[in-house]
């Protein structure tokens, strides 16, 4: 009887162990940090599990200054945050801890404009200036190299060694190496690529090109859904996007990000889908919403999207990273232009 009751007490001692792991987790709660799309730009934290405000000027709180302009990106990497300002031609670098501003690089001298940012190692940022790359030491924070690119570009990512820009200027992909800090090659794609991603497998690109008229005025034509390999630097499929009723020449795509389990998720103007990456030709409607942004949160395993829903508001949501079905939401009265899980 003395040993059953050991067992019975053991077995209530760890269940409420368990149970009390569980609370500690859900209390820590999930956060983004976002910038807005407004005159007077803030930096803003979210606790999107209870939808609650918690700072709604991280920047100012820490700093007791604004932004002064417009945040065209934000992006975080180790100890520090990343903040585009396009318009005064600078990269203001925060620290994550406190938010306190450690750096600000400033490229107004060669009329340089950040738009985007990536990281490949340990040691360099490749920082996106339109027809240019900037190499960034960051174990000192100083700008070292500059590639020119002969074309404008509007996104960068990387993989390994690896690193990518979409160029919407003249349709195509340069690749850049980070072990020679140059160009390696340079391919034609679909018209307007808009968005570049790493696919689940790491070996292929998959390129989101909007087709003509829809980035600026003229006729009309499909977009696409281009996948390359990257080893071959060569285009594998072309991928028209028709989807639901939506011809791929109407069709307006504004963002991609990839899901373990191999599906693509695209965010368009007025609509919501996935393509199975299994089988291309597998192309689903989820919604009609006209979600402006989405990122991948690879902790928590599952999709965050935004919608801009007013003048000065944003709705945020969570999404089943299988399916695209919306799991929560909640309202933000502020314009969000682009947002990080913290």
């Amino acid at each position: 009887m003395k040993k059953l009751t050991l067992l019975l007490l053991a077995i209530f001692l760890l269940a409420c162990s368990s149970e009390e792991k569980i609370i500690d987790n859900s209390n820590k709660g999930i956060y983004l940090i976002s910038a807005s799309d407004g005159e007077q730009p803030f930096i803003a934290r979210h606790n999107i599990q209870t939808g609650v405000l918690v700072s709604d000027d991280l920047y100012f709180e820490a700093n007791n200054k604004s932004l002064e302009t417009k945040v065209a990106k934000i992006s975080a990497f180790k100890s520090m945050y990343y903040i585009l300002q396009p318009e005064l031609n600078r990269l203001l670098i925060l620290n994550r801890e406190d938010r306190t501003e450690f750096k600000t690089l400033d490229f107004s001298e060669k009329g340089l404009q950040p738009v985007d940012i990536c990281f490949p190692n340990a040691t360099d940022a490749y920082l996106l200036c339109k027809d240019k790359v900037i190499i960034i030491d960051i174990t000192v924070y100083e700008p070292a190299i500059e590639i020119d690119l002969g074309t404008e570009a509007t996104m960068i990512n990387c993989i390994g060694n690896q690193v990518f820009t979409a160029n919407t200027s003249d349709n195509s992909i340069t690749f850049l190496d980070t072990r020679t800090k140059g160009i390696t090659n340079k391919i034609n794609i679909s018209d307007k690529p808009v968005d570049i991603e790493i696919l689940p497998d790491g070996e292929r690109l998959g390129i989101l090109c909007a087709g003509n008229g829809k980035l600026e005025e003229g006729n009309k034509s499909s977009a696409y859904f281009d996948i390359v390999d990257i080893a071959t630097q060569s285009v594998l499929e072309h991928i028209p996007l028709d989807v639901n009723n939506r011809s791929s020449v109407e069709l307006f795509p504004k963002k991609i990000v990839s899901t373990p389990k191999d599906w693509a998720f695209i965010v368009a103007k007025d609509v919501f889908f996935r393509i199975d990456l299994k089988n291309t030709a597998n192309i689903n409607f989820i919604s009609q919403i006209d979600f402006s942004d989405l990122i991948y949160d690879n902790v928590n395993q599952m999709m965050i999207l935004n919608q801009k829903v007013g003048e000065n508001q944003c709705r945020f949501y969570t999404a089943d990273q299988n399916n695209g079905i919306i799991q929560s939401q909640y309202d933000y009265n502020q314009a969000v232009i682009s947002f990080i899980r913290e």
